[in-house]
């Protein structure tokens, strides 16, 4: 099982806002897939948005593709060092407690892009 996330600057994105575009943008394109959005503050200011559930490493990236290429989702996203990935529900507890994203997307990039 994988999930979108999304970790953002709370203090520069309305994370309200960006839940309720992730919404919309799950009622176009993914309305069969019954995909739940949580959020939760990941560090400091920032904010981590998720995506999920997912059943395998091809839908969720999937959606990571539909999503970061939608200007309705990634416009209200500049200016705020937004990261977004894929990740199981396995490493997700080993993420959220080292809180290390950079390591977690070069990770991503050779686990998951570079496929």
């Amino acid at each position: 099982v994988h999930f979108f996330a999304l970790i953002v600057d709370g203090n520069k994105t309305n994370i309200n806002a960006l839940k309720i575009r992730l919404s919309d943008f799950n009622s176009n394109y993914f309305k069969l897939s019954q995909l739940k959005i949580n959020s939760l503050v990941f560090d400091k200011e920032l904010q981590m948005v998720t995506v999920g559930n997912f059943e395998s490493a091809e839908k969720a990236m999937i959606y990571y593709r539909s999503a970061m290429n939608n200007t309705y989702i990634t416009t209200p996203l500049e200016g705020a060092d937004a990261s977004g990935f894929v990740i199981t529900t396995d490493n997700y507890p080993l993420f959220y407690r080292e809180k290390d994203v950079n390591s977690y997307l070069r990770f991503f990039e050779r686990s998951y892009l570079n496929k």
